[in-house]
């Protein structure tokens, strides 16, 4: 219920939000035709105005795919993860280096959700900018997922870890996290008794 509350969201921002700010774009560049009639607090204020739009466009696109990546429904975990990987750097300065089959395919929609969201959660409550490794394996029976970091977690992401074995436990999944002054180890184990070959071969 939770990530079809998150998908319905992203919609709305990409179809409302998304849209009035791209008109709004439109508008302030057909203003800034006209900027030489204006005084130069005005001009200022024009500019100002130009850069906060794309400011906000650039947040609400971020905020969007954070509650639902497309990239995970249309081409998979492996597209999705790298892409995060990608975003998280540019938002937080933050290096995940990840290490992921090619060959990873298809796996059950809720495994592929549940994953994302566990890696998700698991980076937004590591408050560093120290380098990251993300590897993902996979058998016909199982996928496992290793995650370090050099930073440990704090106390209070008790709700976050609660979340994350919460999402593990519905995935018939063990999750395993080791966190110390030397950083965080995430273990994520979850099988694929119900994986098809034309999931694997997808």
């Amino acid at each position: 219920m939770q990530d079809e509350e998150r998908r319905r969201i992203a919609r709305e921002l990409h179809s409302t939000a998304e849209q009035h700010l791209a008109a709004l774009q439109l508008n302030l560049a057909l203003v800034a035709q006209s900027a030489g009639a204006l005084d130069p607090r005005a001009r200022a204020a024009l500019v100002d105005s130009a850069d906060l739009v794309r400011a906000c466009a650039r947040e609400i696109r971020a905020v969007s795919y954070r509650l639902h990546p497309p990239l995970l429904e249309d081409f998979g975990l492996t597209a999705a993860l790298r892409a995060f990987a990608e975003e998280y750097a540019q938002r937080t300065g933050g290096v995940v280096e990840v290490d992921l089959p090619k060959s990873l395919g298809r796996l059950p929609h809720e495994v592929e959700i549940g994953i994302f969201r566990i890696v998700q959660d698991a980076l937004a409550n590591l408050h560093s900018q120290k380098p990251a490794s993300l590897r993902v394996e996979c058998d016909p029976s199982r996928v496992t997922l290793e995650l370090i970091h050099p930073s440990p977690m704090r106390a209070s992401d008790s709700v976050a870890l609660a979340a994350m074995h919460e999402r593990a436990r519905q995935l018939k999944g063990r999750l395993v996290i080791r966190s110390g002054r030397q950083g965080v180890i995430l273990r994520l184990k979850i099988p694929l008794r119900h994986r098809t070959t034309k999931d694997a071969s997808a």
